[in-house]
């Protein structure tokens, strides 16, 4: 997913942040440490963010604007235009392998998205079934 935030989500709505593949951590953590300018400045631009983007009052107004059906159209994404399909909180090939286990005992139905063709298919074809 790392890759792909910036194609799923509009830079305007990320919070300044390090998307680093999680074999990199470490040396991350270390880099942020020894690197106080780059601390400071990713502090600096993260703390303006939140108080921009998600201070009380403008989420407030953002609940009001669904409400009042008044919102950015690039608020809403269709999944159908995600550029691929990743595994969250567990490697890819290991989220695979249970996939591929999961399809095998329940077959496609079990995946509940047979409204949604071009996702199933991506999903089987990914897990080469």
């Amino acid at each position: 997913y790392l890759d792909y935030v910036n194609q799923s989500i509009p830079d305007k709505y990320l919070p300044p942040s390090l998307f680093i593949h999680p074999n990199d951590l470490k040396k991350s953590i270390v880099e942020l440490y020894e690197n106080k300018e780059k601390r400071i400045l990713l502090g600096n631009s993260l703390r303006e963010f939140v108080r921009e983007k998600w201070s009380r009052k403008q989420v407030a107004k953002n609940f009001l604007d669904l409400i009042k059906n008044e919102y950015p159209s690039d608020w809403i994404q269709n999944p159908k235009d995600l550029p691929s399909i990743h595994m969250t909180c567990i490697e890819n090939e290991k989220g695979i392998e249970f996939l591929r286990l999961y399809f095998k005992k329940y077959g496609k139905r079990g995946f509940f998205i047979s409204d949604k063709p071009e996702i199933e298919a991506y999903l089987i074809n990914m897990i080469e079934i």
